[in-house]
């Protein structure tokens, strides 16, 4: 990485690393803290989630709760003869263990 300055190049990582630190601390040391009381529940009137919002206004958010019976049901739709994924856990077996692992998995994905 290479930075110019004042038309001078910086190239040593620990000077382009002490240009960043002072740079972000500058940039937040006038900023008031995070809280709910000054942005809302779930911070909503945080100025990066407004943002967010506003560039992504276009899409459809709709989303609802899925089902201990609808994962319960796409894990046993598991193609048995693929291989493991990086968790190396083998297709059968999780189709075979659908009753038991549906509930928490359900719990994560209505989070």
């Amino acid at each position: 990485m290479v930075l110019k300055k004042n038309n001078l190049i910086i190239d040593n990582k620990v000077d382009i690393a002490e240009l960043f630190n002072k740079h972000f601390v500058e940039l937040v040391s006038g900023l008031q803290p995070v809280s709910e009381t000054i942005y809302g529940k779930d911070f909503a009137r945080h100025p990066s989630i407004k943002s967010v919002y506003k560039l992504n206004s276009h899409i459809h958010r709709h989303f609802s709760f899925i089902s201990q019976t609808q994962v319960q049901q796409l894990i046993l739709d598991v193609n048995v003869r693929t291989s493991c994924g990086n968790d190396m856990m083998l297709p059968r077996l999780v189709k075979q263990s659908a009753s038991v692992i549906a509930k928490p998995i359900t719990s994560i994905l209505n989070c």
